[in-house]
């Protein structure tokens, strides 16, 4: 009869206040490094544009296969918000904001002790 083993506890990763490296560790942000902290909003904030970009081409594609008025002129209408930014924290990382915060912390913190 073969013996059950118990996994070993997954390590709780929270985006708020972890994030994961492309190398598989987890990293709280607050101990990222000001290069890396940098290096990975501007990773996700290409990856926002990457994503705003194929879901306006997806939706020019759809319009050539679209039938009646009202279907064309939503699918225009959601198109137009895509291009002017209304739709882009439906693209954004879950981790970003916090990142971002992170970064404004650390800016409080370092004019606190210039004043």
């Amino acid at each position: 009869m073969p013996i059950l083993t118990i996994p070993p506890p997954i390590k709780k990763y929270d985006h708020r206040w972890h994030w994961r490296t492309k190398d598989g560790r987890v990293v709280r942000i607050r101990e990222m490094t000001d290069s890396h902290l940098k290096n990975t909003i501007s990773l996700l904030e290409r990856v926002v544009e990457q994503k705003r970009q194929q879901a306006i081409i997806a939706g020019y594609n759809a319009l050539n296969f679209m039938q009646g008025e009202m279907a064309i002129f939503c699918m225009e209408c959601d198109i137009a918000a895509i291009e002017d930014g209304s739709y882009d924290e439906d693209f954004q990382h879950p981790s970003l904001f916090y990142l971002q915060q992170e970064v404004l912390r650390r800016e409080r913190k370092l004019n606190a002790k210039i004043i």
